[in-house]
């Protein structure tokens, strides 16, 4: 609260940047959505720019330019995991603005040290005892080591003085009370960057240009225009403009109305839910949300019959169901509890029922709900006559054991009427199963459908001490005929991964791209990242199935080409996201230990998402020797040998075509 009566609130929004005059007046909001904003600087070009340290559960920490009424991604309501489908961490939803670069964990300070024509930037990376440069080339960023030291180096505050000497402030201890033992450094003769007017590179709006300057392909001229379109005397124009035929400009206006804080926006809402554009829908769906009204249900559920939905949408309808549940929504609306993030919310399990028997409904739409349905449940839709909503029960009762679900599996797998990509899936099911009899399979490894005949020999393969399994694997593999050949191979694969065929698998990373530059079957490609045998999914999720623990490579394809793709798993360490820094602990007891840093706490202790737990590990500061962030990527190098040439061209296939919608 401000002296003369300003306020700036928020509850259950995202940390924010706040400014005043210096007298203590005109308090207002000037940017949102960070987890723990922690030092802003302007740089020599008079742009705001900011450290966001201690993400969480998702990284990365941030580096950003923060620009009036941006909107960085967080919201606290919605808890720290990053991962609900109305956070955009990364600027990737309607609305929310992108970070220039990922920083090492807790950045506490930032300085421009610019001395050419980049831009360079020094951030003090408190957890990792060093200060980073960062070095914007062209829109790319550069990331470089300024200096480090060991343990004890906690370098926090960044300051210049007349001279163009450097001043950093140090920690020194872990600590969080005063210990008395803090210091200062100074780096002489740092070339102290001249201070000169902002140039930016976009058209200020105006009536005559907004529809320019809406649909630009730079986000924060964009958010310029969304920002001049929300004044109250632009509201006509924001209205005509979500008729638009283009739907960038659409977006534009209604973030626009959405800023402006219009007392009804129903209509708008309504509107929007039914626009032609995914991303729009996806908006209205928040925008709805953020009513807390739930007499907007009946509103919302228009969006599963007005148009095509993909994943993030139907999403982001469940998330909305979910704020809207009266109990969730009217403790949020009375601030009956002290932190929104420990306000109960939760997706009823007759929800999802109900929408998976709606016959209504597309397949599409009943599919991506029995992908969430417990397995036992999921059984019920095996016997579906919609091809999506059977794939989609075989998918989901597969990833759990069971006598029953074996039985239904084998049965699919058998059956010669069947359509044979289930049959496919079927087999891939049964790799998690325990089968009692392996060799009823055995006739399907000859069977005329290629698919059918790869799934089965690879399911087979782990099936190999059984003497008939054994027996007729080796059969397969004596096969030289083109047709069989790729069969054959399978087979092989299956006794000794790189003998007797080690010489004629490629030798070199080169060789690799070259043999694999072309080819493969996408979707045999999709069940080599879902096979037991490769490990793919037990890291990475990819068209909601998988885990969080990598990076999702939903929509790898539109950022990586195959040459890329490939290198990515022949030699992950060369370049991993920082949102997934690998980070080492090693205990007094000898013992190392490898995962995602979760939380760093205040006397030291450490909490791990550990590689062999695959769980949140607590590591008291007595028990730790020694802890630093890893050169290595936390995927291990050799996965290539975890699979046949055919296997890995599939997979290529497979994640080059996984382009998000």
């Amino acid at each position: 609260m401000g002296k003369d009566g300003s306020v700036a609130e928020g509850y259950g929004d995202g940390g924010s940047v706040i400014r005043a005059r210096p007298d203590g007046t005109n308090i207002e909001p000037w940017a949102t959505g960070f987890w723990n904003p922690m030092d802003l600087k302007f740089d020599r070009k008079k742009r705001l720019m900011l450290v966001d340290n201690d993400p969480d559960a998702r990284g990365p920490n941030r580096l950003l330019e923060v620009v009036q009424g941006g909107d960085y991604g967080y919201k606290s309501v919605f808890g720290g995991s990053g991962r609900h489908p109305f956070q955009g961490w990364d600027g990737s939803f309607p609305g929310t603005l992108p970070f220039l670069s990922g920083t090492g964990e807790a950045p506490s300070g930032i300085i421009d040290a610019s001395s050419g024509p980049s831009d360079s930037y020094l951030a003090t990376i408190w957890n990792e005892n060093t200060i980073e440069r960062h070095t914007v080339n062209n829109g790319a960023v550069q990331k470089s080591i300024f200096m480090a030291g060991d343990k004890n180096f906690r370098p926090v505050a960044l300051a210049y003085d007349s001279h163009g000497n450097l001043y950093i402030t140090d920690w020194m201890l872990v600590d969080y009370p005063n210990h008395g033992k803090g210091r200062i450094w100074r780096v002489s003769n740092m070339p102290r960057p001249d201070y000169i007017e902002k140039t930016k590179g976009f058209t200020t709006p105006s009536k005559k240009n907004i529809s320019t300057v809406l649909s630009h392909v730079d986000p924060f001229t964009r958010h310029s225009g969304e920002m001049w379109l929300s004044q109250p005397e632009y509201h006509f124009l924001a209205s005509e403009l979500t008729q638009d035929e283009n739907a960038r400009v659409r977006m534009g206006a209604y973030l626009a109305l959405r800023r402006s804080g219009i007392s009804d926006p129903r209509s708008f809402i309504r509107s929007a839910l039914t626009d032609a554009d995914v991303q729009i829908r996806r908006l209205a769906l928040m925008w709805a949300a953020e009513q807390y009204d739930p007499s907007l249900r009946p509103d919302i559920d228009e969006i599963l019959t007005s148009g095509p939905i993909n994943r993030d949408l139907f999403n982001a309808y469940l998330a909305a169901i979910e704020i809207l549940e009266p109990n969730f929504s009217g403790a949020y609306r009375d601030r009956s509890v002290p932190k929104a993030n420990r306000i109960p919310r939760s997706l009823k399990q007759s929800v999802l029922h109900a929408l998976a028997k709606d016959s209504s409904l597309s397949p599409e739409i009943r599919a991506l709900t029995i992908e969430r349905l417990p397995a036992k449940n999921a059984l019920d839709y095996l016997a579906s006559a919609e091809g999506p909503v059977r794939m989609a029960a075989i998918q989901r009762v597969s990833m759990h054991a069971s006598e029953k679900i074996a039985h239904a599996l084998n049965q699919i797998a058998l059956n010669e009427s069947e359509v044979e990509s289930l049959r496919a899936e079927a087999l891939l099911g049964l790799s998690r199963q325990f089968l009692e009899s392996p060799e009823a399979l055995i006739p399907l490894l000859d069977h005329s459908n290629q698919a059918i005949a790869i799934e089965a020999t690879r399911l087979l393969r782990l099936h190999s001490s059984n003497p008939k399994v054994r027996q007729s694997l080796l059969r397969i593999s004596g096969q030289s005929k083109s047709a069989q050949a790729e069969i054959a191979e399978h087979a092989l694969f299956g006794f000794d991964p790189q003998k007797p065929q080690a010489s004629k698998r490629p030798q070199s990373i080169d060789t690799w791209k070259s043999i694999l530059a072309d080819g493969g079957d996408p979707s045999r490609g999709s069940r080599v990242f879902r096979s037991p045998q490769t490990l793919c999914m037990s890291c990475h999720g990819n068209g909601g199935q998988g885990n969080e623990f990598g990076p999702s490579l939903a929509g790898i394809g539109q950022s990586l080409n195959r040459e890329a793709i490939i290198h990515a798993i022949l030699r992950p360490s060369d370049s991993f996201s920082p949102d997934f820094q690998a980070w080492t602990i090693e205990t007094n007891d000898g013992k190392s230990h490898q995962g995602v840093q979760i939380d760093h706490q205040s006397k030291g202790s450490m909490l791990l998402y550990t590689l062999d737990a695959r769980e949140n590990v607590r590591f008291e500061a007595d028990e730790i020797r020694d802890y630093r962030a890893s050169k290595y990527s936390l995927m291990p190098s050799g996965l290539e040998n975890t699979m046949t040439v055919s296997e890995f061209r599939d997979l290529v296939a497979y994640l080059a075509e996984s382009k998000t919608p």
